[in-house]
């Protein structure tokens, strides 16, 4: 999870454009997900 996150942060230091592409939110929304999905195991 940390490992996922820093690589997209490394990736938007090295962006010109400032936030997250839609697509970028959605995958993280769906990591998120995952990952409350495995913490609450529903």
């Amino acid at each position: 999870m940390l490992y996922l996150t820093d690589n997209m942060n490394i990736r938007h230091k090295k962006q010109s454009s400032a936030g997250m592409t839609l697509v970028e939110i959605a995958i993280a929304t769906f990591i998120i997900a995952l990952g409350f999905t495995g913490i609450f195991g529903t």
